[in-house]
């Protein structure tokens, strides 16, 4: 397998498209599979129409984002494009316009359409990016899972923006959607995965007594944010921004992992509306960033060791959330782009700060919150 990867801040966003799909085939030669990312504010459909002059009839996935992941740092306003071209890469994608279910999220299906499917017996990955503002992605992934049966391997991340939950896109060579998913089923390509945090519980397990998809009603039985201003000594609701993106809650999961659900705001009835859904009956438990940790060493850690868990890395792709560079700043970027200086310089490095992380290191796909997700390639 060979990687390419190129990038471009033009402000026209066909020649961006084309200039930073340019450079990718020029280092890859004529691509099997492309992803796109876009930060700022390109119509990606013009976006897509300049990669495709260079790519071809390359099959690709991608998504807008808030801030394009990079060796130098993260790019608030350009295109990212990585080819990827091998004689064994095979690769298909879907694109659908909307994803939704019909009353409760964790009883109904996904409506989605027929999706593509290889021979299960050979182990493939798939690239999934949904609209991060959306409802029901946990259902969609259960769906996707069951869909598309075992074997697979998944990674990827919520697309957005900003937290001003403007519109976001998901890409694919079949086009643009708004309010759906994009996906590709890859086989051909070794990847190996990784996922971090770097939260710990604090307090008493508190029981989930009322919630629908991303509202929590009660926590306890008692108002959610009643319970939770408890939980932490106390907390006025006009402190409640600042201090929900540094306590989120935590859902104890296999081998002693926890499962971050990030808090958004909090509504007239004292409920509180998460970034993503929370079923009814979980017990979840208030968490605080590690006292031995800076939000980045464990990321770190976990980086590392995903890289040199393959002999011959040709590619990486990091999903980061979105709410660890708003927590960090400038530290993230900085730390980012040292701890990339130690990875071969000659291994494509592309990602994008996402809106909730899709990883399957569990051994099934699910959606985490202030996550990292990494995936290397060879």
């Amino acid at each position: 397998m060979q990687s390419g990867i190129g990038f471009s801040t033009s402000r026209a966003a066909v020649k961006a498209g084309r200039l930073a799909a340019g450079q990718a085939v020029q280092r890859c030669g004529q691509p099997d599979l492309t992803l796109l990312f876009t930060a700022g504010d390109y119509d990606p459909a013009d976006v897509l129409a300049g990669v495709q002059t260079v790519i071809g009839s390359s099959n690709l996935v991608g998504a807008s984002t808030f801030g394009i992941i990079t060796r130098e740092g993260i790019l608030k306003s350009g295109v990212g494009v990585c080819c990827l071209c091998g004689s064994d890469i095979r690769a298909v994608t879907y694109l659908q316009q909307r994803f939704l279910t019909e009353g409760s999220a964790y009883t109904d299906k996904i409506k989605i359409g027929p999706l593509p499917r290889y021979d299960s017996r050979t182990a493939g990955t798939v690239f999934v990016f949904p609209n991060g503002f959306g409802n029901n992605i946990s259902a969609l992934l259960r769906q996707l899972h069951d869909s598309i049966g075992p074997g697979y391997n998944y990674v990827g991340g919520g697309t957005g923006d900003n937290l001003g939950l403007s519109r976001s896109y998901q890409i694919t060579d079949q086009g643009i959607a708004t309010d759906g998913f994009a996906l590709a089923l890859v086989h051909g390509i070794d990847f190996n995965f990784g996922l971090a945090h770097s939260w710990v519980p604090m307090g008493e397990p508190m029981q989930v007594t009322k919630a629908i998809g991303k509202r929590v009603y009660e926590l306890d039985g008692m108002p959610a944010f009643s319970r939770y201003a408890a939980s932490l000594g106390g907390l006025e609701l006009r402190d409640f921004p600042q201090v929900c993106m540094k306590h989120p809650l935590g859902i104890l999961g296999k081998g002693g992992e926890f499962l971050i659900r990030d808090p958004l705001q909090v509504e007239a009835d004292g409920s509180i509306v998460f970034v993503t859904e929370i079923p009814p009956n979980t017990v979840a438990t208030m968490m605080t960033p590690s006292r031995e940790d800076n939000l980045s060493r464990e990321a770190r850690k976990m980086m590392f060791s995903t890289f040199s868990s393959l002999p011959q890395p040709k590619v990486m792709f990091i999903f980061d959330c979105v709410s660890r560079y708003y927590l960090m700043g400038a530290d993230l970027e900085r730390r980012l782009v040292c701890d990339l200086k130690a990875v071969d310089p000659s291994v494509s490095v592309l990602g994008f700060l996402s809106f909730g992380e899709i990883s399957s290191t569990s051994g099934v796909p699910l959606f985490h919150n202030k996550c990292i997700a990494v995936t290397v390639g060879g």
